[in-house]
Order: C-alpha cells, then structure tokens, then sequence
C-alpha cells in the first residue's frame, strides 16, 4: 500500500471551490452531534479514515438522508455567527447573484443543488488509538499525531473546509495534508466529515489492527467508533 495525498482538483490552493453550474442553491444545514461513525475508504490506493458526526445514525446511510434530511427533529437551529461568516466568504469569492441563499424550511428537496452541512458544537478532543503497537508505542496510545487530512475530490455536498474555532471565528480552510493536531490547537467547530490518512507508514506493516476515534465535544458529550484495518506494504 502507498500513502500519498492527492489532490485531483484544478483550483488554486486554498480556494474553496463552487460547482460550476448557474445560480447553484445552498442551504446550509446545522445538526446535533449526537452520533459517530468512522469507516475505512479508498482512493486511488490511499486509505484513509472517513469519521462522520451527525444527529441520528441513520442520517449515515445515503437513501435516509436524501428523504428525511428535513426532517425538524433531526435538524438544530442554525447559528446565525457561523452562516453569515460561511456567507460572506462565498459572497466574496463568487461574483454577485452567482450564489442564491435558500431556507432549509421552504426548500423542495427535489430542486436542492448544495446542502451545506455544518456544525456548531467545539471540538474540546479527538484521539485514534491501536489496540496492537504502532509506530513504535504500546497499544492504546493516541496516535492522532501521525494523521493528516486528505481531500481527494471536489466533493459538491460535504466540502465543508472552514476552520472556526471555539468562539465561532472563521479563520481560514483545511489544507491538504494539514496535520491533525494543528487543526486541535484551534479548539475547532467539528466538522460533518474528517477524513484522515496516515503521514508516513507504520514500521510494524504488515499489521492488522482495531482503530478506536474517541472525540470529546465542549458539552462534555463523547462520541466513539472503531473500525477494523488491515495494512500492508
């Protein structure tokens, strides 16, 4: 196996990129972190981790999320802070009228272009843990050092890049290849989807092992999932 962080996107670094169709509709849509899932992916070889939050669990599964995503009871309130930052940055990216803002209420899920999913809970911690050794440390140990971000695609519905730390400052976008924990030490707004790669290889490969993500939230809600890998060389 060969990690590598790829990027098949033709934008510049750092932009944050709007499919290229007439007056796409977006609807941003805030959500409890209620639940975690964590899954393994491939891309072109890369294997990467893909950590969902959500609401409810079946919000994971494609089908339920295309009929009930507005459904109220799985929705939160939308935070005014967040949005109108996550506005004004499209707004002075885009030509004026490229992007039309809907109401997540008065939407026909059959007309939505882009539901803009977000978050407005903290990211107080996240730790990924082995329950064989790697790289060296004893099983147990928080390996989130060794992971990176990997954005493979121009993902239309779940590209949500933006760095708000705790007190809902927007500071800029994840790039590729960014560090995990220097994404932490913002104390960020969780993201909808983490998607994390390894840095380097292990030295223990080949290893088959059980990896545990464990998140803490500000409201001193924890969320956990594991998901079993095999890596080879």
């Amino acid at each position: 196996m060969t990690i590598l962080f790829i990027s098949c996107s033709s934008k510049k670094k750092g932009e944050v990129v709007c499919p290229e169709v007439d007056n796409p509709m977006m609807v941003l849509c805030n959500r409890e972190c209620n639940y975690m899932k964590t899954s393994l992916r491939e891309n072109d070889d890369v294997l990467f981790l893909e950590i969902q939050t959500t609401s409810d669990e079946r919000l994971c599964d494609p089908i339920f999320m295309e009929k009930s995503w507005m459904d109220e009871a799985l929705i939160k309130k939308g935070d005014s802070i967040i949005e109108e930052q996550i506005r004004r940055w499209y707004e002075m990216s885009y030509p004026e009228g490229q992007i039309r803002w809907g109401h997540i209420e008065r939407v026909d899920v059959a007309f939505l272009y882009l539901n803009y999913e977000y978050r407005s809970d903290c990211l107080k911690d996240m730790t990924i843990s082995a329950n064989s050794s790697l790289f060296g440390r004893d099983a147990g140990s928080n390996l989130a050092d060794m992971f990176s971000f990997i954005f493979y695609d121009n993902v239309t519905k779940d590209f949500n890049r933006f760095i708000f730390t705790s007190d809902k400052e927007l500071k800029g976008i994840i790039e590729d290849g960014m560090p995990f924990t220097d994404y932490l030490t913002y104390e960020p707004i969780v993201l909808p989807i983490i998607r994390l790669a390894f840095s380097e290889l292990p030295p223990e490969l080949p290893v088959e092992t059980d990896l545990t993500v464990e998140m803490t939230l500000g409201n001193g809600k924890t969320l956990s999932d594991t998901v079993h890998v095999k890596l080879t060389e």
